[in-house]
């Protein structure tokens, strides 16, 4: 089941099966389509006289309008409907293949995509590139088939005898001329249908196939160690070779005949079968994006196969290890749960030097539910013990082992007394050298002097106060709803049934450099490439709105609630360094967003005035009067000062007049724009534009000669860079403007 896979005769047949060859498509499409030019040969309209002689029907238009439209029509629908029905005779032939007992999910998903080997979606990739292949070759043949039909169309005109049948030779040409055509627009359809159908297939692999088969991987990887370490009766110990925290009551290896024997009787396929048809059952929620548990799934499937078998088992089990010496109920009480008591004591003990201490005790007991012998077994245990053990039994649906837990609990409030005098002497030394606290290999990243407090801040009341542990509990708090608005904190679903309510996503490493590199920005150049900057914000403020690749969550220790949370993000530094870093990424992406959209605003502000400068001078709305350019100002308005003086502003008079302009204040920006938006519509609106096309060439001729002359000279002059960049600009706009008038 996990290594098999299909050969190429096991592809070839389904995509036959499924009728997605090149030759059964080809069949689909042209299943409609409908012949060029029937009875040609006899039809009075397609006569010598009307298409040779006297040429009123034209071959070209009939087959086009008869023929080639109708097929593309054709084709198209035919592209946009199989796939979806291939779709489903996909999803119903898979579905057999995926529940197949000597076939299954691996062999079904590797029959869609496989790395090495033969596959349906390489196939299907094999037939778009034959088809590309066949289209890139057509454009020669159509030319050598008009070429033959003008040629048959030259004989037939010049013919003296059997007019009609080289009349007949000439549209049979033109057909199998509008043939190759057609051909061309089937073949880009099929391309286009076999794309789309390539997309619906991974797209279900990606999404159930492929989901399918990675838990059932792991699962196989983790059912064989568990089953090698269970067969071979290795015990687990720590790295000190201290005892592990369970027991196996009863040894795998003595039970291993018996439980082959009690499975002996099962059909496999059957079982392979059941086994797989449960999850893929519920495969739509997990299109539909809904949470599916796929290993609790697969628990409750073993559960309800092997129900007998477990429940039943462990104390049939433990007659088997132990032997009919003894009831199962005595065999219970003296020899597992004297010694499961024993050993589940507390992992340490709070004590004082007078020994006086004496913490609260119990005990919790769970043992498998419909195992009376068991349970009575425990019972007897507490009734008879001599320590007088307090515990509470209790069945429980987890089959497979007893459970059994100690606790001693509670801390007496007044041995945090000393803590206060302990804090008091750490923050009067934390920054000397040999301060208090001070651990013995701190370092830079390892740095032991500001340490969380083991106080809680809500315990001080009126009777204490630490100014400092205070600001950084505030700073952290501060964090923390920076970091839950941002999403590198969030809190569980309702429904997560988690006791931490809150957990820290934490993301894949930030390399914002190589990330903006993938973008032609040219942001050290005189003109950035804006619509590139454009496309960086966006996909940076996308970042921000959706979040960065996660790569892990880390649940905040003890977060029942926000307030909880925050205080034990507090005590946590580790999870707190995670959450700076998180942070501190996104506060990275927000500075460089920032950055960019001034460069943005910048390059907007210096568009939006060089298009107000090229509308003031096409309109007339600065104008030369004499030797000075000037605002045509209106008779109920104040005049201007120049904007440039024709004898002293020398060759560049245009960048002279853009730089004043430029400087204007926001009251005259206004008023210069309402008066030349005002003039610009009343031009466009005229039915002559003559004038405005001359104007508009005059302009374009004058800024592009002045572009020309900076070209090389630019080194010249202290602005030469930002005034040939200027005239570059309004040239190229104004020869686009006049360029659109005509």
């Amino acid at each position: 089941m996990f290594k098999a896979g299909p050969s190429q005769e096991d592809v070839e047949k389904l995509a036959h099966k499924l009728g997605l060859d090149p030759d059964s498509i080809h069949r689909e499409f042209d299943k409609r389509v409908p012949e060029p030019l029937p009875g040609y040969q006899n039809s009075e309209r397609l006569s010598y006289a009307n298409v040779v002689k006297q040429q009123v029907v034209h071959i070209d238009t009939e087959l086009e309008q008869s023929y080639l439209s109708r097929a593309r029509e054709e084709y198209i629908k035919c592209r946009k409907q199989p796939p979806g029905e291939i779709k489903e005779k996909f999803t119903e032939q898979i579905t057999r293949v995926f529940l197949h007992p000597e076939q299954g999910p691996f062999y079904a998903s590797r029959m869609i995509l496989q790395d090495k080997g033969f596959c349906l979606l390489k196939l299907i990739s094999s037939y778009i590139e034959a088809l590309k292949e066949n289209l890139l070759r057509l454009p020669r043949d159509i030319e050598a088939a008009q070429e033959s039909a003008l040629q048959k169309f030259g004989e037939a005109k010049s013919a003296f005898i059997s007019k009609d049948r080289k009349k007949d030779a000439y549209i049979e040409a033109k057909i199998q001329e509008y043939l190759m055509h057609a051909d061309r627009e089937r073949m880009e359809q099929m391309i286009e249908f076999y794309e789309d159908l390539y997309t619906l297939i991974n797209n279900d692999n990606t999404r159930i196939y492929q989901v399918f088969t990675e838990p059932l991987n792991e699962l196989n990887r983790i059912f064989e160690k568990n089953g090698q370490i269970l067969m071979n009766g290795e015990e687990s110990v720590d790295h000190k070779g201290n005892r592990t925290y369970y027991w196996n009551v009863v040894s795998v290896p003595d039970m291993a005949k018996m439980i082959a024997r009690m499975t002996e009787d099962r059909n496999a396929g059957e079982l392979i079968r059941e086994f797989t048809q449960e999850p893929l059952a519920k495969t739509n929620q997990w299109v539909k994006e809904q949470e599916v548990d796929i290993v609790g799934s697969i628990s409750e499937f073993l559960t309800e196969q092997f129900g007998e078998l477990i429940t039943k088992s462990m104390e049939e089990y433990l007659v088997i290890q132990y032997g009919h010496e003894d009831s199962l109920e005595k065999l219970v009480e003296q020899r597992i749960a004297g010694r499961l008591y024993e050993e589940a004591k507390p992992v340490f003990h709070l004590t004082n030097s007078s020994g006086h201490f004496n913490f609260p005790s119990w005990g919790f007991v769970s043992v498998p539910v419909k195992a009376p012998n068991i349970f009575k077994g425990i019972r007897n245990f507490q009734d008879n013990a001599i320590a007088n053990s307090r515990f509470t039994i209790k069945e429980s649906e987890v089959k497979n082992r007893i459970f059994w837990l100690n606790t001693q609990n509670g801390v007496p409030l007044f041995l945090y007394t000393p803590l206060k005098v302990y804090e008091e002497s750490y923050e009067r030394t934390i920054l000397e050298p040999e301060g208090i606290g001070r651990h013995l290999v701190q370092t830079d990243k390892v740095n032991w002097t500001y340490l969380p407090s083991p106080i809680p801040e809500r315990s001080w009341g009126d009777t204490y106060v630490n100014q400092r542990v205070r600001s950084y509990n505030a700073e952290v708090r501060v964090l923390f709803d920076e970091a839950l608005a941002q999403g590198c904190i969030r809190e569980k679903s309702a429904d997560s049934g988690a006791i931490h309510r809150f957990e820290c996503v934490l993301t894949k490493p930030l390399d914002l450099d190589r990330k903006l590199s993938e973008y032609a920005m040219q942001l050290h150049e005189a003109r950035p490439n804006l619509g590139e900057i454009k496309r960086c914000v966006t996909e940076l403020r996308s970042l921000l709105e959706k979040g960065l690749e996660t790569e892990g969550v880390k649940d905040i220790f003890g977060g029942v609630n926000e307030e909880m949370a925050k205080d034990n993000l507090i005590r946590s530094p580790e999870p707190l360094r995670q959450v700076r870093e998180e942070l501190r990424k996104y506060a990275l992406i927000h500075g460089k967003v920032e950055e960019l959209e001034k460069v943005l605003a910048a390059h907007q502000d210096e568009e939006r005035l060089i298009a107000q400068f090229i509308e003031a001078m096409y309109t007339g709305t600065i104008m030369r009067r004499g030797a000075l350019y000037v605002y045509d100002h209106g008779p109920d308005e104040d005049p201007w000062d120049a904007f440039a003086n024709v004898m002293q502003a020398g060759r560049f008079l245009d960048f002279e007049i853009y730089t004043k302009l430029r400087a204007l204040e926001p009251k005259r920006h206004a008023q210069l724009q309402r008066k030349s938006s005002e003039r610009a519509r009343q031009l466009i609106a005229s039915e002559d534009i003559s004038g405005l096309t001359a104007k508009l060439q005059e302009m374009a001729a004058a800024y592009q000669d002045a572009k020309a002359a900076l070209d090389y000279d630019r080194g010249d002059y202290v602005n030469g860079e930002e005034m040939y960049r200027f005239y570059k600009d309004v040239a190229g706009k104004v020869s686009e403007m006049a360029r659109s008038l005509k």
